[in-house]
């Protein structure tokens, strides 16, 4: 037999009983990783993950608003910049959850402002606009996950950034195949 890998992507409560038969009588060939959203303690998936002998849990904490701006002010402190509300709200609300790659997008900012003192609305939108990649994928994982509501606000958002609609029906077929691949 080959070993497999399977990555089910934003598992939930609904993912529950799937996995809890699996575990039961598990393939050894076959590592699942499932990937989920924020789940309270009182998450049945939580809560089976952190108990089951052959499954863990790893939890991975997202950002909130005060360690994203707290990591704004110290990054743009370290390069003698101050940042104008109205950018530092929009870098707020486009900057994810991976602290990494918030930093990143930080740094390379700071760097395109260096010769200024301040950092405007305008700089950041022409620095750390929203990567349409990104969104195509945030789309490709919302409607895969059934999530309708966050779909269309990606397919939007995919369409006023000027995306080809070829392009997100590319994108799922990769994500189907991929799928297909591992299956």
């Amino acid at each position: 037999g080959r070993n497999r890998a399977l990555l089910i992507d934003s598992a939930g409560d609904g993912f529950f009983r799937s996995i809890e038969s699996y575990l039961q009588t598990p393939n050894e060939d076959c590592l699942i990783v499932a990937r989920a959203g924020d789940l309270k303690p009182s998450s049945k998936l939580r809560k089976f993950f952190e108990s089951a002998k052959n499954a863990a849990s790893l939890p991975c904490y997202s950002e909130d608003l005060k360690s994203l701006s707290d990591l704004i002010n110290n990054t743009c402190s370290s390069y003698n910049l101050k940042i104008e509300p109205d950018a530092r709200q929009y870098l707020l609300r486009i900057l994810g959850s991976d602290f990494a790659v918030s930093k990143s997008e930080i740094e390379k900012l700071c760097l395109y402002c260096s010769s200024h003192d301040t950092i405007s609305l305008k700089s950041v939108e022409a620095i750390c606009g929203d990567s349409g990649m990104m969104t195509l994928d945030n789309m490709t994982d919302s409607l895969l996950s059934g999530d309708l509501n966050k779909f269309d606000r990606a397919y939007q958002k995919a369409n006023q950034s000027g995306q080809p609609a070829s392009a997100v029906i590319l994108t799922v077929a990769r994500h189907f195949q991929k799928l297909h691949t591992v299956a």
